[in-house]
């Protein structure tokens, strides 16, 4: 793995409450994680892409570059999402109904005005 991998800290979260708490307490300072997802056929337990984005979406983070890890996880790199980046219509369209359904947090919200 390269120099960022080496750079970012690793985590498998089991829950998604896990992954919150983590950017509740981490998300103003980390410029960023490696979140690892359990495989299919794995018998680890960990969130899911679905479950990380929408924390992730709620406090202004994005997904990233994805790596093989082991047998039975892969990499996913969550980073803070730059000033100005252009939001894809899909996380537009999610962060819409996060806002709607009252789950949107403060960093979350910055990011979309």
């Amino acid at each position: 793995m390269g120099k960022s991998t080496v750079e970012l800290e690793i985590i498998l979260f089991a829950t998604p409450e896990e992954w919150v708490q983590w950017l509740e307490k981490n998300g103003t300072e980390s410029d960023g994680i490696w979140v690892r997802f359990a495989k299919k056929a794995s018998e680890l337990k960990s969130i899911d892409y679905t479950q990380a984005m929408e924390g992730a979406l709620c406090y202004g983070w994005i997904d990233g570059q994805k790596l093989s890890h082991d047998a039975d996880s892969y990499l996913l790199k969550f980073t803070p999402r730059r000033a100005r980046s252009i939001w894809s219509k899909i996380n537009r369209d999610k962060a819409l109904a996060l806002i709607e359904n009252g789950k949107m947090q403060l960093g979350g919200l910055k990011e979309v005005e």
